[in-house]
């Protein structure tokens, strides 16, 4: 079961993605309140919208991340039946 020692990384990599994307748009929404440059005001649109395309994206990449564990584990069990049993 050498396969299962990344888990909690990727755990922790797909919540601190969701915690650093939340983050982002809270800045861009406080500094859009802030500044009148029409140029900042679609960069700050073009950004919130870069956010917000990552973070629709979060859930399949989670399920990406359980479809190959459970493939690992698949595979780890084919293996050890091959080689151990």
């Amino acid at each position: 079961m050498e396969q299962l020692k990344f888990i909690p990384y990727l755990f922790l990599i797909i919540g601190v993605s969701a915690i650093i994307g939340g983050s982002v748009a809270i800045v861009l929404a406080q500094f859009a309140a802030t500044t009148t440059d029409t140029s900042a005001l679609a960069v700050i649109a073009n950004g919130t919208l870069g956010v917000s395309t990552i973070a629709q994206q979060l859930p399949t990449i989670s399920i990406i991340a359980v479809m190959v564990i459970i493939i690992g584990l698949i595979t780890t069990v084919f293996v050890y039946f091959q080689y151990f049993r």
